[in-house]
């Protein structure tokens, strides 16, 4: 690892720690390195505070080069190994915490099937800037206005309204979708289309928009108040399987279905997609399809 890979990671994570974290290496370690590329160079990068960092002019100039470079290094790599019928490397991917945890077992196997790859899994709720933050591949179920990235559709994501027997019995069971305004919905912060809910019945689309005492941005959290039986809520099909069949959730208003979100894979545009990218992509797939 050169100075000016650590130099591109510490522009593209926005903080000394932050790289350390993603190349797992100390803080300590990383100013070290970014001060040698400094005095090696007779120029200031980074304009450190305790609060921020900052590109210098010449810095800005130097990483718009060493982004270049090291595209045009890793994509020769990843050439030799895709020649080779390899998959090896290092695929750094983004995508929301609960699908994270819905894939980790097959993350896990892909790994012990190929021990040459390495993965990085940074799991955030927001939209990530994919190419300026020096993602591989993302995982997202809406905003596809980035004409930057390609888009290939994983799934559809179904979803069902669901509560415990506990809760229906203190609470009543909801019986059309205009019920739940009178509900303790656990809803999902600064995410106005994930609490409007629209319900589907004869083709005929209802909408909802749901409120409660508990707002969080992770479907894991909305999950758990779910099952405690403080809260009613939209949860994705494959996170509540087994819930379903054990009866500690019930789905409400089976007479209605909700309307599908699509999950795509994210990744830059560029002349080929390495066999790394290729096979992740494919085993999160296969994954989908044998739900």
């Amino acid at each position: 690892m050169n100075e000016m890979e650590i130099f591109a990671a510490v522009v593209e994570a926005g903080s000394f720690s932050k790289a350390g974290e993603r190349l797992n290496v100390s803080k300590s370690f990383i100013s070290k390195k970014i001060s040698k590329l400094e005095d090696e160079l007779k120029v200031k990068l980074i304009q450190r505070s305790t609060r921020s960092l900052n590109l210098t002019e010449a810095g800005t100039l130097f990483y718009q080069h060493a982004k270049t470079i090291l595209e045009g290094a890793n994509a020769a790599y990843e050439a030799m190994a895709d020649m080779q019928g390899k998959v090896k490397g290092r695929l750094r991917v983004t995508m929301a915490p609960g699908l994270a945890r819905q894939l980790t077992a097959v993350i896990t196997s892909l790994l012990a099937e190929h021990p040459e790859l390495t993965i990085s899994l940074e799991t955030e709720q927001r939209q990530v800037d994919i190419v300026n933050e020096g993602f591989d591949l993302a995982f997202r179920s809406a905003n596809l206005n980035d004409s930057n990235l390609i888009a290939r559709q994983i799934t559809s994501l179904t979803t069902s309204l669901v509560a415990t027997p506990g809760y229906l019995a203190k609470h009543g069971t909801p019986k059309t979708p205009d019920d739940l305004t009178q509900h303790n919905c656990c809803t999902y912060t600064n995410n106005k289309r994930l609490q409007q809910l629209i319900f589907i019945k004869h083709d005929k689309p209802t909408l909802v928009e749901v409120n409660g005492n508990l707002v969080t941005n992770d479907s894991q959290v909305i999950l758990q108040s779910v099952l405690s039986g403080t809260h009613m809520m939209m949860l994705p099909d494959y996170m509540i399987e087994d819930y379903l069949v054990s009866g500690e959730l019930v789905r409400c208003l089976p007479d209605y279905h909700m309307a599908e979100h699509p999950l795509y894979a994210m990744y830059p545009d560029r002349e080929y997609l390495p066999m790394k990218t290729k096979v992740f992509i494919e085993t999160v797939k296969a994954y989908f399809s044998q739900q």
